[in-house]
Protein backbone atom coordinates (compact mmCIF):
# COMPACT_ATOMS: atom_id res chain seq x y z
CA UNK A 1 0.00 0.00 0.00
CA UNK A 2 2.50 2.20 1.09
CA UNK A 3 4.44 1.80 -2.31
CA UNK A 4 1.87 2.34 -4.07
CA UNK A 5 0.88 5.30 -2.74
CA UNK A 6 4.10 6.75 -3.50
CA UNK A 7 4.27 6.15 -6.32
CA UNK A 8 1.00 7.48 -7.48
CA UNK A 9 2.45 10.26 -5.54
CA UNK A 10 5.71 10.59 -7.86
CA UNK A 11 3.63 10.21 -11.18
CA UNK A 12 1.18 12.78 -10.19
CA UNK A 13 4.01 14.92 -8.86
CA UNK A 14 5.56 13.79 -12.45
CA UNK A 15 2.84 15.45 -14.41
CA UNK A 16 2.42 18.41 -12.86
CA UNK A 17 5.86 19.61 -12.72
CA UNK A 18 6.30 18.25 -16.64
CA UNK A 19 2.96 20.63 -17.61
CA UNK A 20 4.09 23.36 -15.74
CA UNK A 21 7.44 23.36 -17.43
CA UNK A 22 5.61 23.54 -20.97
CA UNK A 23 3.70 25.93 -19.84
CA UNK A 24 6.40 27.98 -18.57
CA UNK A 25 8.19 28.10 -21.65
CA UNK A 26 5.38 29.09 -23.24
CA UNK A 27 4.48 31.52 -21.08
CA UNK A 28 7.79 32.67 -20.69
CA UNK A 29 8.74 33.88 -24.22
CA UNK A 30 5.25 35.19 -24.75
CA UNK A 31 5.17 37.16 -21.36
CA UNK A 32 8.89 38.68 -22.49
CA UNK A 33 7.53 39.66 -25.93
CA UNK A 34 4.85 41.34 -23.97
CA UNK A 35 6.42 43.32 -21.38
CA UNK A 36 8.62 44.49 -23.80
CA UNK A 37 6.18 45.56 -26.70
CA UNK A 38 4.11 47.17 -23.82
CA UNK A 39 6.79 48.95 -21.98
CA UNK A 40 7.09 49.51 -18.18
CA UNK A 41 4.28 51.94 -17.99
CA UNK A 42 1.59 49.89 -19.81
CA UNK A 43 3.50 46.80 -18.30
CA UNK A 44 2.70 48.67 -14.83
CA UNK A 45 -1.43 49.04 -15.63
CA UNK A 46 -1.83 45.70 -16.31
CA UNK A 47 -0.17 44.68 -12.87
CA UNK A 48 -1.92 47.26 -11.16
CA UNK A 49 -5.14 46.27 -12.22
CA UNK A 50 -4.36 42.45 -11.27
CA UNK A 51 -3.44 43.38 -8.24
CA UNK A 52 -7.13 44.65 -6.82
CA UNK A 53 -8.56 41.61 -8.97
CA UNK A 54 -6.33 39.45 -6.60
CA UNK A 55 -8.49 41.00 -3.90
CA UNK A 56 -11.48 39.19 -5.44
CA UNK A 57 -10.13 36.33 -6.67
CA UNK A 58 -9.08 35.64 -2.66
CA UNK A 59 -13.41 36.41 -1.68
CA UNK A 60 -14.56 34.41 -4.32
CA UNK A 61 -12.24 31.21 -3.25
CA UNK A 62 -14.68 31.47 -0.38
CA UNK A 63 -11.58 29.67 1.45
CA UNK A 64 -12.89 26.22 0.01
CA UNK A 65 -9.33 25.77 -2.15
CA UNK A 66 -8.35 24.87 1.82
CA UNK A 67 -10.60 22.43 2.83
CA UNK A 68 -12.31 20.48 -0.23
CA UNK A 69 -9.56 17.70 -1.05
CA UNK A 70 -10.11 16.28 2.89
CA UNK A 71 -13.83 16.96 2.02
CA UNK A 72 -13.96 14.80 -0.92
CA UNK A 73 -11.24 12.19 0.27
CA UNK A 74 -13.21 11.92 3.77
CA UNK A 75 -16.98 12.03 2.08
CA UNK A 76 -16.18 10.17 -1.29
CA UNK A 77 -20.28 9.07 -1.45
CA UNK A 78 -21.22 13.03 -0.90
CA UNK A 79 -18.86 13.84 -3.36
CA UNK A 80 -21.22 15.21 -6.25
CA UNK A 81 -22.65 17.44 -3.64
CA UNK A 82 -19.61 18.75 -2.43
CA UNK A 83 -18.49 19.58 -5.87
CA UNK A 84 -21.87 21.42 -7.11
CA UNK A 85 -22.67 22.96 -4.15
CA UNK A 86 -18.89 24.67 -4.43
CA UNK A 87 -19.34 25.70 -7.96
CA UNK A 88 -22.68 27.31 -7.37
CA UNK A 89 -20.80 29.70 -4.20
CA UNK A 90 -18.05 29.96 -5.79
CA UNK A 91 -20.02 31.68 -9.24
CA UNK A 92 -22.53 33.77 -7.20
CA UNK A 93 -19.46 35.22 -5.03
CA UNK A 94 -17.93 35.80 -8.67
CA UNK A 95 -20.49 37.75 -9.83
CA UNK A 96 -20.47 40.37 -6.48
CA UNK A 97 -16.74 40.52 -7.12
CA UNK A 98 -16.81 41.43 -10.83
CA UNK A 99 -19.01 44.40 -9.92
CA UNK A 100 -17.29 45.43 -6.92
CA UNK A 101 -13.94 45.42 -8.18
CA UNK A 102 -14.58 47.26 -11.11
CA UNK A 103 -16.59 49.99 -8.87
CA UNK A 104 -13.28 50.37 -6.21
CA UNK A 105 -11.20 50.75 -9.00
CA UNK A 106 -13.25 53.68 -10.84
CA UNK A 107 -13.11 55.29 -7.39
CA UNK A 108 -9.70 54.58 -6.76
CA UNK A 109 -8.55 55.88 -9.97
CA UNK A 110 -10.36 58.88 -10.44
CA UNK A 111 -12.36 56.88 -13.25
CA UNK A 112 -10.01 56.40 -15.52
CA UNK A 113 -11.06 55.02 -18.46
CA UNK A 114 -8.23 53.10 -19.67
CA UNK A 115 -8.05 51.21 -16.40
CA UNK A 116 -11.37 50.93 -15.86
CA UNK A 117 -11.64 48.72 -19.28
CA UNK A 118 -8.83 46.78 -18.47
CA UNK A 119 -9.88 45.62 -15.12
CA UNK A 120 -13.59 44.68 -16.42
CA UNK A 121 -11.97 42.71 -18.77
CA UNK A 122 -9.59 40.53 -16.63
CA UNK A 123 -12.42 40.81 -14.20
CA UNK A 124 -14.24 38.14 -16.59
CA UNK A 125 -12.15 35.35 -15.46
CA UNK A 126 -13.83 34.99 -11.70
CA UNK A 127 -16.89 33.64 -13.35
CA UNK A 128 -15.37 31.01 -15.01
CA UNK A 129 -12.89 30.80 -12.28
CA UNK A 130 -15.80 28.69 -10.05
CA UNK A 131 -15.59 25.71 -11.84
CA UNK A 132 -12.25 25.17 -10.98
CA UNK A 133 -12.79 23.32 -7.92
CA UNK A 134 -12.86 20.37 -10.48
CA UNK A 135 -9.02 20.80 -10.28
CA UNK A 136 -9.15 19.76 -6.63
CA UNK A 137 -11.26 16.32 -7.55
CA UNK A 138 -8.92 15.49 -9.77
CA UNK A 139 -5.72 16.33 -6.96
CA UNK A 140 -7.87 14.08 -4.61
CA UNK A 141 -7.10 11.46 -7.12
CA UNK A 142 -3.82 11.77 -7.86
CA UNK A 143 -5.31 12.42 -11.17
CA UNK A 144 -3.52 15.97 -12.04
CA UNK A 145 -2.00 14.91 -15.03
CA UNK A 146 -5.79 15.80 -16.76
CA UNK A 147 -4.87 18.76 -15.03
CA UNK A 148 -2.21 19.42 -16.98
CA UNK A 149 -3.42 18.61 -20.58
CA UNK A 150 -6.35 21.02 -19.81
CA UNK A 151 -4.02 23.95 -18.59
CA UNK A 152 -0.96 23.22 -21.55
CA UNK A 153 -4.33 23.11 -24.19
CA UNK A 154 -5.47 26.46 -22.78
CA UNK A 155 -2.01 28.03 -22.63
CA UNK A 156 -1.25 26.39 -26.16
CA UNK A 157 -4.47 28.40 -27.64
CA UNK A 158 -3.44 32.06 -25.51
CA UNK A 159 0.01 31.85 -26.78
CA UNK A 160 -1.25 31.72 -30.43
CA UNK A 161 -4.15 34.62 -29.21
CA UNK A 162 -1.26 36.60 -28.02
CA UNK A 163 1.18 36.21 -30.88
CA UNK A 164 -1.24 37.33 -32.92
CA UNK A 165 -2.03 40.76 -30.65
CA UNK A 166 1.75 41.22 -30.83
CA UNK A 167 2.12 40.69 -34.64
CA UNK A 168 -0.75 43.39 -35.40
CA UNK A 169 0.11 45.49 -32.51
CA UNK A 170 -3.48 45.57 -30.76
CA UNK A 171 -3.76 48.05 -27.86
CA UNK A 172 -3.74 47.13 -24.17
CA UNK A 173 -7.26 46.02 -23.82
CA UNK A 174 -6.45 43.14 -26.10
CA UNK A 175 -3.66 42.04 -24.03
CA UNK A 176 -6.20 42.35 -21.04
CA UNK A 177 -8.68 40.49 -22.23
CA UNK A 178 -5.74 37.46 -22.66
CA UNK A 179 -6.02 36.14 -18.60
CA UNK A 180 -9.75 35.64 -18.79
CA UNK A 181 -9.58 34.32 -22.34
CA UNK A 182 -7.22 31.68 -20.85
CA UNK A 183 -8.90 30.80 -18.04
CA UNK A 184 -12.38 30.43 -20.53
CA UNK A 185 -10.08 27.24 -22.53
CA UNK A 186 -8.90 25.66 -19.68
CA UNK A 187 -12.19 25.33 -17.78
CA UNK A 188 -14.56 24.56 -20.95
CA UNK A 189 -11.67 21.62 -21.69
CA UNK A 190 -11.22 20.76 -17.96
CA UNK A 191 -15.24 19.96 -17.98
CA UNK A 192 -14.76 17.82 -20.94
CA UNK A 193 -12.00 15.71 -20.04
CA UNK A 194 -14.40 15.62 -16.55
CA UNK A 195 -17.39 14.14 -17.84
CA UNK A 196 -15.38 11.65 -20.24
CA UNK A 197 -13.60 10.51 -16.46
CA UNK A 198 -17.27 9.56 -14.95
CA UNK A 199 -16.72 12.39 -12.85
CA UNK A 200 -19.39 12.56 -10.06
CA UNK A 201 -23.27 14.52 -11.32
CA UNK A 202 -23.23 17.80 -9.62
CA UNK A 203 -25.98 18.17 -6.96
CA UNK A 204 -27.04 21.36 -4.92
CA UNK A 205 -27.47 21.02 -0.92
CA UNK A 206 -28.28 23.72 1.42
CA UNK A 207 -26.81 21.45 4.41
CA UNK A 208 -24.12 20.93 1.89
CA UNK A 209 -23.26 24.64 1.50
CA UNK A 210 -23.64 25.70 5.57
CA UNK A 211 -20.95 22.83 6.16
CA UNK A 212 -18.65 24.08 3.51
CA UNK A 213 -19.28 27.96 4.86
CA UNK A 214 -18.46 26.78 8.31
CA UNK A 215 -15.49 24.74 7.62
CA UNK A 216 -13.97 27.67 5.54
CA UNK A 217 -15.24 30.95 7.30
CA UNK A 218 -11.74 31.09 8.72
CA UNK A 219 -10.00 30.91 5.27
CA UNK A 220 -12.22 33.13 3.69
CA UNK A 221 -11.24 36.05 5.82
CA UNK A 222 -7.41 34.91 6.39
CA UNK A 223 -7.99 34.21 2.39
CA UNK A 224 -8.97 37.79 1.42
CA UNK A 225 -5.52 39.27 4.25
CA UNK A 226 -3.35 37.29 2.32
CA UNK A 227 -4.48 38.76 -0.80
CA UNK A 228 -4.78 42.24 0.56
CA UNK A 229 -0.94 41.65 2.16
CA UNK A 230 0.83 40.02 -0.97
CA UNK A 231 -1.16 42.86 -3.70
CA UNK A 232 -0.60 45.72 -1.60
CA UNK A 233 2.65 46.89 -2.01
CA UNK A 234 1.44 46.94 -6.04
CA UNK A 235 -0.79 48.89 -5.35
CA UNK A 236 0.67 51.32 -2.92
CA UNK A 237 3.48 51.78 -5.39
CA UNK A 238 0.90 53.05 -7.71
CA UNK A 239 -0.72 55.10 -5.77
CA UNK A 240 2.50 56.31 -4.46
CA UNK A 241 4.88 56.53 -7.02
CA UNK A 242 3.47 55.64 -10.64
CA UNK A 243 2.87 53.35 -13.24
CA UNK A 244 5.99 52.71 -14.38
CA UNK A 245 7.62 51.77 -11.06
CA UNK A 246 4.28 48.85 -10.86
CA UNK A 247 5.83 47.31 -13.83
CA UNK A 248 9.55 47.12 -12.45
CA UNK A 249 8.06 45.53 -9.09
CA UNK A 250 5.58 43.60 -11.12
CA UNK A 251 8.51 42.13 -13.40
CA UNK A 252 10.79 41.26 -10.03
CA UNK A 253 7.16 39.35 -8.65
CA UNK A 254 7.09 37.79 -12.12
CA UNK A 255 10.51 36.51 -11.91
CA UNK A 256 10.18 34.82 -8.82
CA UNK A 257 6.48 33.42 -9.54
CA UNK A 258 7.67 31.79 -12.70
CA UNK A 259 9.39 28.57 -11.44
CA UNK A 260 6.88 28.57 -8.34
CA UNK A 261 5.30 25.60 -10.32
CA UNK A 262 8.00 23.52 -9.01
CA UNK A 263 7.16 23.89 -4.75
CA UNK A 264 3.62 24.08 -5.74
CA UNK A 265 3.07 20.98 -7.45
CA UNK A 266 5.10 18.68 -4.63
CA UNK A 267 2.61 20.43 -2.16
CA UNK A 268 -0.49 19.59 -4.68
CA UNK A 269 0.73 16.27 -4.62
CA UNK A 270 2.06 15.86 -0.95
CA UNK A 271 -1.80 17.08 0.36
CA UNK A 272 -3.76 14.60 -0.56
CA UNK A 273 -1.02 11.57 0.63
CA UNK A 274 -0.55 13.69 3.76
CA UNK A 275 -4.41 13.93 4.51
CA UNK A 276 -4.25 9.57 4.34
CA UNK A 277 -1.43 9.71 6.31
CA UNK A 278 -2.81 11.28 9.61
CA UNK A 279 -6.10 8.75 9.00
CA UNK A 280 -3.41 5.73 8.85
CA UNK A 281 -0.29 6.50 10.29
CA UNK A 282 1.07 9.36 12.74
CA UNK A 283 4.53 8.59 12.37
CA UNK A 284 4.48 8.68 8.49
CA UNK A 285 2.53 12.00 8.70
CA UNK A 286 5.02 13.94 10.34
CA UNK A 287 8.16 12.54 8.31
CA UNK A 288 6.04 13.58 5.62
CA UNK A 289 5.67 17.19 6.26
CA UNK A 290 9.44 17.53 7.53
CA UNK A 291 10.13 15.89 4.02
CA UNK A 292 7.61 18.73 1.87
CA UNK A 293 9.33 21.79 4.43
CA UNK A 294 12.50 20.38 3.63
CA UNK A 295 11.96 20.26 -0.14
CA UNK A 296 10.50 23.60 0.01
CA UNK A 297 13.48 25.13 2.16
CA UNK A 298 16.14 23.84 0.33
CA UNK A 299 14.77 24.40 -3.13
CA UNK A 300 14.20 28.17 -2.64
CA UNK A 301 17.10 28.59 -1.28
CA UNK A 302 18.88 27.73 -4.60
CA UNK A 303 16.61 29.77 -6.36
CA UNK A 304 17.76 32.87 -3.61
CA UNK A 305 21.53 32.42 -4.61
CA UNK A 306 20.93 31.57 -8.18
CA UNK A 307 19.24 35.10 -8.37
CA UNK A 308 21.43 36.81 -6.25
CA UNK A 309 24.68 36.37 -8.72
CA UNK A 310 22.68 36.15 -11.88
CA UNK A 311 19.65 38.47 -11.20
CA UNK A 312 21.08 41.16 -13.41
CA UNK A 313 21.70 39.29 -16.68
CA UNK A 314 18.19 37.31 -15.86
CA UNK A 315 16.64 40.46 -16.30
CA UNK A 316 18.58 41.90 -19.26
CA UNK A 317 17.80 38.44 -21.46
CA UNK A 318 14.09 38.69 -20.34
CA UNK A 319 12.81 42.10 -20.09
CA UNK A 320 15.55 44.44 -22.23
CA UNK A 321 17.75 47.87 -20.42
CA UNK A 322 14.43 49.08 -20.16
CA UNK A 323 14.01 47.10 -17.00
CA UNK A 324 17.65 46.71 -15.29
CA UNK A 325 15.93 48.65 -12.09
CA UNK A 326 14.19 45.97 -11.39
CA UNK A 327 17.40 43.82 -10.11
CA UNK A 328 17.88 44.87 -7.02
CA UNK A 329 14.30 44.63 -5.91
CA UNK A 330 14.45 40.79 -7.31
CA UNK A 331 17.09 39.88 -5.79
CA UNK A 332 15.23 40.99 -2.49
CA UNK A 333 12.21 39.59 -2.66
CA UNK A 334 13.94 36.22 -4.25
CA UNK A 335 14.16 34.97 -0.53
CA UNK A 336 10.32 35.76 0.44
CA UNK A 337 9.45 32.88 -2.00
CA UNK A 338 10.69 29.97 0.42
CA UNK A 339 8.69 31.78 3.31
CA UNK A 340 5.44 32.22 1.08
CA UNK A 341 5.93 28.52 0.11
CA UNK A 342 5.89 27.37 3.74
CA UNK A 343 2.69 29.18 4.44
CA UNK A 344 0.81 27.34 1.90
CA UNK A 345 2.44 23.51 3.05
CA UNK A 346 1.16 25.34 6.24
CA UNK A 347 -2.40 24.91 5.60
CA UNK A 348 -2.25 20.90 5.15
CA UNK A 349 -1.01 20.80 8.74
CA UNK A 350 -3.74 23.16 10.10
CA UNK A 351 -6.54 21.29 8.14
CA UNK A 352 -5.15 17.90 9.59
CA UNK A 353 -4.34 18.95 13.21
CA UNK A 354 -7.70 21.40 13.47
CA UNK A 355 -5.64 24.71 14.05
CA UNK A 356 -7.12 26.71 10.65
CA UNK A 357 -9.07 29.10 13.14
CA UNK A 358 -5.64 30.52 13.56
CA UNK A 359 -5.41 31.46 9.80
CA UNK A 360 -6.93 34.78 10.55
CA UNK A 361 -5.21 35.68 12.92
CA UNK A 362 -1.68 34.90 11.14
CA UNK A 363 -2.82 37.14 8.24
CA UNK A 364 -3.86 39.73 10.15
CA UNK A 365 -1.01 40.09 11.36
CA UNK A 366 0.58 40.33 7.96
CA UNK A 367 -1.71 42.80 6.72
CA UNK A 368 -0.91 45.18 9.21
CA UNK A 369 3.17 44.78 9.38
CA UNK A 370 2.86 44.50 5.14
CA UNK A 371 1.20 48.28 5.54
CA UNK A 372 3.21 49.91 7.82
CA UNK A 373 6.38 48.65 6.34
CA UNK A 374 5.30 49.61 2.72
CA UNK A 375 4.30 53.07 4.06
CA UNK A 376 7.42 53.60 6.20
CA UNK A 377 9.93 52.19 3.47
CA UNK A 378 8.04 53.27 0.01
CA UNK A 379 9.04 56.66 0.54
CA UNK A 380 12.80 56.28 1.53
CA UNK A 381 13.62 53.20 -0.71
CA UNK A 382 10.92 53.40 -3.28
CA UNK A 383 10.45 49.63 -4.69
CA UNK A 384 13.52 48.12 -3.23
CA UNK A 385 11.31 49.16 0.44
CA UNK A 386 8.38 47.70 -0.81
CA UNK A 387 10.53 44.37 -1.83
CA UNK A 388 12.04 44.29 1.88
CA UNK A 389 8.78 44.71 2.92
CA UNK A 390 7.81 41.95 1.44
CA UNK A 391 10.48 39.66 2.77
CA UNK A 392 9.81 40.69 6.28
CA UNK A 393 5.98 40.69 6.27
CA UNK A 394 6.37 36.98 5.39
CA UNK A 395 9.00 35.88 7.23
CA UNK A 396 7.03 37.06 10.13
CA UNK A 397 3.79 35.44 9.08
CA UNK A 398 5.05 32.43 7.47
CA UNK A 399 7.99 31.05 9.90
CA UNK A 400 8.03 33.39 13.09
CA UNK A 401 4.51 33.01 13.98
CA UNK A 402 4.87 29.54 14.16
CA UNK A 403 7.19 29.43 16.87
CA UNK A 404 5.90 32.12 18.83
CA UNK A 405 2.17 31.07 18.83
CA UNK A 406 2.15 28.22 21.58
CA UNK A 407 -0.65 26.14 19.60
CA UNK A 408 1.68 26.00 16.59
CA UNK A 409 4.90 25.61 18.16
CA UNK A 410 5.02 21.78 17.02
CA UNK A 411 4.58 23.18 13.29
CA UNK A 412 7.50 25.62 13.94
CA UNK A 413 9.73 22.34 14.96
CA UNK A 414 8.77 20.17 11.78
CA UNK A 415 9.97 23.50 10.16
CA UNK A 416 12.95 23.43 11.80
CA UNK A 417 13.41 19.76 11.11
CA UNK A 418 13.00 20.37 7.52
CA UNK A 419 15.58 23.34 7.44
CA UNK A 420 18.15 20.80 9.42
CA UNK A 421 16.94 17.66 7.45
CA UNK A 422 15.89 15.92 10.45
CA UNK A 423 13.38 13.07 11.17
CA UNK A 424 14.47 11.12 8.10
CA UNK A 425 14.25 8.05 9.61
CA UNK A 426 12.83 6.72 12.68
CA UNK A 427 15.14 7.05 14.94
CA UNK A 428 14.65 10.53 15.00
CA UNK A 429 11.17 9.58 16.79
CA UNK A 430 9.40 12.51 15.41
CA UNK A 431 7.96 13.47 19.11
Amino acid sequence: MYIKTNNRFISNTAWIISGQIIQMLISFVISMLTARYLGPTNYGVLNYSASYLSFASALCTLGLNNIIINELIKNPTKQGNILGTSILLRLLSSVISLFSVTLIIAITNSFDKTIIFVAMLQSLSLMFESADVLNYWFQSKLFSKYVSIAKISACLIVSLYKIYILVNAKSIFWFAFSASFEMICYIIILIIIYCRNAGPRFHISKDEGRILINKSKHFIISGIMVAFYSQIDKVMIGQMIDQTSVGLYSTAIYICNIWSFIPMAIIDSARPVITENKISNEYIYKKRIIQLYSAIIWICIAFGVFIFFFGDIVIKIMYGQAYINASTPLKIVSWYCMFSFLGVARNIWMMNENMYRYEKMIAFVGVISNFILNYIFIPIWGIEGAALATLLTQFATNFLSQLIIKDLRDNGILILKGLCLKGFSKKEGLK
